[in-house]
């Protein structure tokens, strides 16, 4: 089974650590314990323990588990009442639909939602809206865009002597960054380039809206083409100077720290620890272009509202207030998500969430910007698609197969993919009439 995923093999490992070492403690808390808990049933089932021993545990652990979170519901909700005071009442009246979307994409299901004009927009910051962002017909909008983010570069400065000549950090190709990582590799004799390639790593997201729309400009018809297929070559090259843990990281923000990588590709909610922990150590900047433009996934949450809401005023004056600038802003200065409206960063903003919006904003403002949207369209399939991206991955770069062979190989599993879900073809993709097909 372990063969057939290999991506499970970490953190069954990671949980049969813990188990041969606290097992009963284990069985208490693995519900708790983030990267591992989604293979600890199958640790479990592997292991020497007994299985009325672990009945017994589990049944009082998911008590635990469930009265923590009914707990932590119950305080939660009675400090977000006293907080917004009538606006959390006409919250909860009138089932406020939060939709967080990868990449601002939305198949809008207008014979559920309504227009929630005239709430204002406040003049949205998103780049291409009328390409990436359907907000609904001429006259009415579903989707008010709430927030917005993307994947980064992260570099320790140690690592900018290395940097090859004439390159700009903010303007940097993949040839540069394959350069500056073997620079690094033989001048320290280490591989200080990471990526999340963990098992609950991004590293799918860089393959689908940095990787290929760089190199192909587009994922789906590409797939297989002989631009793909220089693309992994030099993506084998770049890997070399790779740091081989990273297979093992999930988030790049805790490598960045000790200084087991110099550079990382992450979500910037992945590296914002370390931005805010050691502003001064590092900087941070737009994903590299390669031969088609500089391909990027943006990341944006909105809200919407049902057609049977019962408090449609309280519903729309919810969103009007976390429209504003000053809630965004706030929404800022906590998850690192920045603003969709007009709105100045404070002068007081920490240093770290300012270099993050500094390079999201370069990326996006890039003159080869090339927005790529997340896979759309293959409802509760989505999973299998990441896979295909990750198999051709693991099999061309981690294990040297031949990239021809196995780009025709997995070409077949995606074909057979799209055309049992009649997905069609989405960003930076052209737009398709039926099921989206490799060409």
């Amino acid at each position: 089974m372990l063969d057939r995923f290999p991506r499970w093999r970490h953190g069954v490992d990671a949980a049969l650590h813990w188990l041969e070492r606290y097992d009963t403690g284990f069985i208490l808390s693995f519900r708790f314990i983030y990267g591992v808990r989604n293979f600890s049933s199958f640790a479990l089932g592997v292991s020497a323990v007994r299985w009325n021993r672990f009945l017994r545990l589990n049944f009082v652990a998911a008590g635990l588990w469930a009265a923590s979170f009914v707990g932590v519901g119950y305080f939660l909700g009675h400090a977000f009442r006293a907080v917004l005071g009538d606006l959390a009442r006409s919250f909860s009246l009138a089932m406020l639909v939060v939709f967080v979307l990868v990449g601002g994409g939305l198949w809008l299901l207008s014979n559920n939602l309504i227009s929630i004009y005239p709430v204002d927009a406040r003049g949205l910051l998103l780049l291409q809206p009328d390409a990436s962002v359907h907000l609904g017909t001429k006259d009415k909008t579903y989707y008010i865009p709430w927030m917005q983010a993307s994947y980064i570069m992260v570099a320790n400065k140690k690592a900018l002597p290395y940097l090859p000549d004439g390159a700009d950090i903010d303007t940097l190709s993949y040839d540069q960054l394959t350069t500056w990582a073997r620079t690094i590799k033989h001048k320290t004799g280490k591989r200080l380039l990471g990526f999340p390639a963990g098992p609950q790593g991004l590293m799918h997201r860089f393959l689908e809206g940095f990787l290929y729309p760089s190199f192909t400009g587009g994922v789906v018809v590409p797939f297989r083409s002989e631009a793909a297929e220089a693309m992994w070559v030099q993506f084998a090259e770049l890997w070399h100077g790779v740091n081989p843990n990273s297979t093992s990281f999930d988030f790049m923000q805790q490598p960045l720290l000790s200084g087991e990588v110099w550079i990382a590709f992450d979500h910037v909610a992945r590296v914002l620890s370390a931005l805010r922990e050691k502003p001064e150590d590092f900087v941070v900047f737009p994903a590299p272009a390669g031969p088609r433009g500089r391909g990027y996934m943006p990341v944006l949450a909105g809200l919407a509202m049902l057609k049977k809401a019962p408090h449609k005023e309280g519903a729309a004056a919810l969103i009007d207030y976390l429209s504003q600038a000053q809630t965004q802003i706030a929404i800022t200065r906590a998850v690192g998500f920045v603003p969709v409206v007009k709105a100045e960063l404070p002068e007081d903003l920490e240093p770290g969430l300012k270099m993050a919006a500094t390079a999201l904003g370069k990326m996006q403002s890039a003159q080869d910007a090339l927005p790529a949207l997340p896979p759309t369209g293959l409802g509760h399939r989505a999973d299998e698609f990441d896979r295909v991206l990750m198999d051709t991955f693991q099999f061309i770069v981690l294990r040297g197969q031949n990239p021809r062979m196995v780009l025709d190989r997995e070409a077949d599993v995606l074909t057979r993919l799209m055309t049992e879900t009649g997905a069609s073809c989405w960003q930076p993709d052209l737009p398709s009439a039926g099921a989206c097909q490799v060409q």
